[in-house]
């Protein structure tokens, strides 16, 4: 079986993902309110965005998705893949912690959503200015 860079980048990114999710699910670093707390959640949520979008982007890169054609089909189809991916992030987290943040991992999901869509979005817009003449 032949295995190309984007499969490659994109196992490893997912690994990454998963060993730097267990070794921190024990770790309750949110303050306590306030100020804080809010810029704490805002850069959770921007990291939830940015790894599902690359994770998102390595996928659609591997599988050679078409961003012009089926793009509807083939952005639900990588969206849920996420879907799937985040599921088993939280599972994991849960099995670490031996308890399940039911709210909390559920707006985990959302934003992992969002990041596969975005990344999604980045990766059929580059794939349309591709294809466009004026970049032949």
């Amino acid at each position: 079986m032949y295995l190309d860079k984007h499969t490659i980048a994109s196992v490893a990114w997912l690994i990454t993902l998963y060993i730097a999710t267990a070794l921190t699910a024990g770790v309750d670093a949110s303050p306590e309110g306030g100020l804080d707390l809010l810029l704490f959640e805002a850069r959770h949520v921007a990291m939830h965005l940015l790894m599902f979008a690359i994770q998102a982007w390595l996928i659609a890169q591997a599988l050679r998705l078409s961003g012009s054609q089926d793009i509807m089909r083939n952005g639900i189809f990588l969206v849920g893949l996420v879907l799937l991916l985040g599921i088993g992030q939280e599972a994991l987290q849960s099995l670490y912690r031996h308890e399940i943040h039911m709210l909390a991992s559920l707006w985990d999901l959302a934003v992992d959503m969002a990041g596969g869509t975005a990344g999604w979005w980045w990766y059929s817009y580059q794939r349309t200015r591709l294809q466009s003449p004026s970049h032949r």
